[in-house]
């Protein structure tokens, strides 16, 4: 890992000496905002990422974000529930806290909640009532639902006294996307009206990320890549308490059930000391690691394409368009298959690719498919075998 340290404040504990890790330039800001035309696309705005690690807590940050350049709008589409092997894990988590917490027939609230799957799914599953908060949402799009059940604001959760008296608090693949996430859990926390409320928490794992060297994790959006370390800590600093962060989805995020507590400070917790060192040891190797990763897929792209040869990659998420956009191979691939039907017919940010449904494929037959995440290989070549598309498969 690189010597020297930064001197801006931990996005957790607030510790000025962050270690640098890794830098990145020309990203595009929003990954997940696609385009209706090329143009667009090729022009979108890019920033850099700074990733540097806080050794007192274990976080990752970007150093050089800048919030005031993130502007979630419609058009930002992050939906995974067309997935199959993502509902199933969705459904077994709404499962799992309806059974722990009684949930049934009670109230949820949920930050971020996109077009409002998951609360739906409290819904078909236990009844629930459901509110929902995202300054995303389409306009037009369904805010209410056909029972009166559920109803979705088109704004940010600011916990005002009409926000509150939920008996479960969700925000889920939010606390990365914020340069403040202590004064957020602390509007949550002020909210909670009864000590018997619960805040069920999912954020990427950042230490999977370093792990895996899974370079494509690497976006704007995300100012925060936590560990479990740095997530026990900050909710610590919130006045919750917490189990450690469990890990899920196959390591790609981290989960957590907080409750109402007084603040603690955490940094001589067993789970934080050891969480720190852990990071420390993946970092030692994590720029070499990614180096070599990016030269490997470099590779594989040209020779994929190579004599005319056709190559797709499946996914228009931020793993996808984060590949496309940091190698200039990826200029040469035309099109990005998606399941999510908001996402076909635009275009990838910064690259300029058009997103097109799985369909596309029939025509368009591909010598190769670049799987953007790994953990949908087997739901992908049941696609490709349906459609008899008997191309070589590569996950990037």
């Amino acid at each position: 890992m690189p010597g020297g340290f930064f001197s801006m404040a931990c996005l957790v504990c607030g510790r000025t000496k962050a270690r640098p890790v890794i830098r990145i330039a020309d990203v595009p800001l929003l990954c997940n905002f696609l385009y209706p035309a090329k143009e667009d696309a090729l022009r979108a705005e890019k920033g850099v990422i700074d990733l540097v690690f806080c050794p007192h807590c274990g976080h990752l940050y970007n150093r050089t974000f800048a919030q005031d350049q993130i502007r979630y709008r419609p058009g930002y589409e992050n939906a995974l529930h067309y997935s199959g092997l993502y509902r199933q894990y969705a459904e077994e988590e709404v499962q799992r806290l309806l059974t722990r917490y009684l949930l049934a027939g009670r109230r949820v609230l949920d930050i971020g909640c996109g077009d409002g799957a998951f609360l739906r799914l409290f819904r078909q599953k236990g009844q629930c009532r459901g509110i929902g908060f995202d300054p995303a949402i389409e306009p037009g799009a369904a805010t209410s639902f056909s029972d009166g059940g559920i109803r979705i604001i088109p704004d940010t959760f600011s916990g005002r006294s009409d926000e509150t008296g939920a008996d479960l608090y969700v925000a889920r693949q939010v606390l990365e996307h914020l340069a403040a996430p202590l004064d957020f859990l602390a509007t949550i926390r002020s909210a909670m009206d009864s000590d018997r409320s619960v805040l069920f928490l999912e954020v990427p794992d950042g230490s999977s990320l370093l792990a895996q060297c899974s370079l494509w994790d690497l976006i704007y959006e995300h100012v925060s890549f936590f560990t479990a370390a740095s997530l026990a800590y900050l909710l610590g600093l919130a006045s919750f308490s917490s189990a450690p962060p469990r890990s899920v989805f196959s390591g790609q995020y981290l989960a957590v059930d907080a409750f109402p507590a007084e603040p603690s400070v955490l940094s001589n917790n067993e789970l934080i000391r050891e969480g720190i060192a852990e990071t420390g040891r993946l970092l030692e190797g994590f720029p070499a690691c990614c180096l070599a990763r990016k030269q490997r897929a470099e590779n594989l792209l040209k020779t994929a394409l190579t004599g005319g040869r056709r190559a797709v990659v499946w996914g228009a998420g931020s793993k996808g368009i984060a590949f496309l956009n940091s190698l200039p191979a990826g200029a040469d691939i035309s099109f990005v298959i998606d399941i999510n039907p908001n996402k076909q017919g635009k275009f990838v940010p910064g690259s300029g690719q058009q997103v097109m449904g799985p369909e596309f494929l029939a025509d368009y037959r591909p010598d190769t498919v670049f799987i953007a995440n790994d953990i949908y290989r087997e739901e992908i070549r049941s696609r490709l075998d349906a459609l008899r598309i008997a191309a070589r498969i590569h996950c990037l």
